[in-house]
């Protein structure tokens, strides 16, 4: 049976969908104009932002971005063979 987890930070759950996009970024690391051109400034989206980079749609790197409301932070996913 699958199960399916709640992502939940101090004010409950977060929910909605995640954003994905296939903008061309620093693939290494993305700066802070780079994703706000891909998912709009941190202060509008709300801490607790997640959202998913594929870089330039090649499919090779993979990155995990997410906000405080004022900073962004990055995880970096490089293709599995």
């Amino acid at each position: 049976m699958a199960r399916g987890y709640v992502l939940t930070n101090d004010d409950g759950p977060v929910s909605g969908t995640q954003k994905y996009s296939t903008a061309d970024v620093t693939a290494i690391a993305p700066t802070d104009a780079e994703l706000d051109a891909a998912f709009g400034q941190p202060s509008a989206l709300g801490a607790g932002f997640v959202g998913v980079i594929n870089d330039a749609g090649a499919g090779i790197v993979g990155i995990l971005c997410f906000t405080d409301g004022t900073n962004w932070f990055h995880v970096i996913g490089v293709k599995s063979l």
